[in-house]
């Protein structure tokens, strides 16, 4: 099926901002596949992107400003202009900064596509501070802030989406790319890296689809993710599997991190997350001695007292 008309687009159902070609008929949308000539997903695209024509005509989806004309809760509304919307928001939003202050007014939204920072600015625009955004308030900014008073900045992926040269292996812990990721053109890149017959670890308490293509699968009790990475680095240092040089000239407190993980055998971390030794030791040299190695982490690591 294709249309009168095909334009290149990017999908917005996620950060990932895939390719897509939009089939027009009637100046209707009928079709919407992946654009081989994206950089990023190379033709491909997953179920969000195929189904974002019935988020567009979904009979539900609010295209208009509705009043609400009965009790809150019957569910009756009635449809007024842009105009009528704003003087309605716009006298509310005053009376209420005036008579309490800016500071009673707060924000909320969900993840969005990118449209946050004008929400941020309206919101500081009245006076007020408070203003959140789940995803990036509990998901993206502690990874920034942990990040950076780990690292010094940002540790992210120095992967290009034209590239062709993948890591030898890949430890994916707690995610499941193929399915779900805060970016869902992260599984197009995985796959391809298994295409290749690379090396791969799985950390997940599930056995998904992922865990049972993986080398090594660590079924870790959930919530033990620390003492799992602190039997890594034991295993690491203690086997000298790590880069020295890098160590001695680009780090600080690497005697301490040494100290600290000494203890942290494999078979003490055994205990603790339910994960043989044999298979916690092995999973670590596989990773270490990987040249390239890469890890790729989900959501999951993030939401639990024990993360990292």
């Amino acid at each position: 099926m294709s249309g009168d008309k095909v334009l290149k687009s990017a999908c917005r159902m996620c950060h990932g901002g895939c390719g897509v070609l939009v089939h027009l008929r009637d100046e209707k949308v009928i079709k919407i596949e992946g654009d081989p000539d994206s950089p990023i997903s190379r033709g491909m695209i997953c179920a969000k992107g195929l189904a974002s024509i019935d988020h567009l005509y979904h009979p539900d989806r609010i295209i208009h400003p509705v009043k609400r004309i009965g009790e809150r809760g019957e569910g009756k509304w009635e449809r007024i202009t842009w105009d009528e919307a704003y003087e309605i928001l716009t006298a509310k939003i005053k009376d209420i900064r005036n008579v309490y202050g800016p500071e009673s007014i707060a924000v909320a939204h969900g993840t969005g596509r990118y449209y946050f920072p004008h929400v941020v600015r309206f919101t500081h625009a009245l006076g007020s501070p408070n203003w959140i955004e789940p995803g990036t308030a509990q998901c993206f900014i502690p990874r920034i802030i942990v990040s950076c008073l780990t690292y010094g900045d940002l540790i992210i992926s120095d992967y290009g989406y034209g590239s062709n040269v993948y890591p030898e292996c890949l430890l994916c812990w707690g995610k499941h790319p193929y399915v779900s990721g805060p970016d869902a053109e992260s599984q197009f890149s995985v796959r391809r890296f298994l295409s290749k017959g690379k090396k791969l670890i799985v950390v997940d308490p599930r056995e998904t689809h992922m865990a049972k293509m993986a080398d090594i699968w660590l079924p870790v009790r959930p919530g033990t993710d620390e003492a799992l990475a602190l039997a890594f680095n034991h295993v690491i240092i203690e086997e000298s599997l790590y880069d020295k040089k890098f160590v001695q000239e680009w780090t600080v407190g690497f005697e301490e991190l040494k100290e600290r993980v000494h203890p942290c055998t494999p078979e003490w971390a055994a205990e603790i997350t339910w994960v043989s030794a044999d298979k916690i030791r092995a999973a670590a040299r596989m990773y270490a001695t990987s040249k390239p190695a890469a890890l790729t982490w989900g959501n999951a690591l993030e939401h639990n007292t024990n993360a990292f």
